[in-house]
């Protein structure tokens, strides 16, 4: 399982994928600092993150649409399945690696909290609970990218699938 995670890991720095998504997310998450905090003057960090789980959407389709599609798509779906490495190691190194540039994603994020805390006394529990809660969904929005990826083998169409299965949770949650 983890020659899958370096291998997926890889992939994911080697080309644009993982820098777009880590690009967008924080380009996205300083619109957001802005309008949810600076403007207002508050010190409340998780206010960031409430408006954040919009951007989730659409980009997490970005990092998880390539990753049954592409394997199936090229043909070295076989070769892994032909592996001795188990189909669940396949699918949980796939799913850790995903999780891997979220961390990423999310640490650069504090430093966010950084800012805060220069200019006042953010609540740091409250702040560590929303962050492990954006972290839980995010890793529930990959497990969603990472079905449709698997019942399609064209990238575009798995991103869209994913992008309408979450367009439908968030239209259930606001009512």
């Amino acid at each position: 399982m983890l020659s899958i995670i370096k291998k997926e890991v890889k992939s994911y720095f080697l080309s644009p994928i993982g820098y777009v998504f880590i690009g967008l997310f924080l380009a996205m998450c300083s619109v957001f600092f802005y309008l949810d905090i600076v403007q207002y003057g508050s010190l409340q960090f998780e206010n960031m993150f409430y408006s954040a789980s919009t951007i989730l959407t659409f980009i997490v389709p970005i990092l998880t649409m390539r990753m049954f599609a592409e394997e199936r798509k090229v043909g070295t779906e076989q070769l892994l399945y032909t592996s001795p490495i188990s189909t669940t190691n396949i699918v949980l190194g796939k799913f850790i690696a995903s999780v891997v540039v979220i961390l990423i994603t999310e640490l650069c994020t504090l430093f966010y909290l950084g800012i805060l805390s220069f200019f006042g006394a953010p609540h740091i529990q409250t702040a560590i609970v929303t962050l492990l809660g954006f972290f839980m969904l995010s890793m529930a929005y990959i497990s969603f990218g990472m079905f449709a990826s698997s019942i399609t083998e064209n990238q575009i169409i798995a991103g869209v699938i994913t992008i309408r299965i979450f367009h439908n949770n968030m239209v259930f949650t606001k009512l």
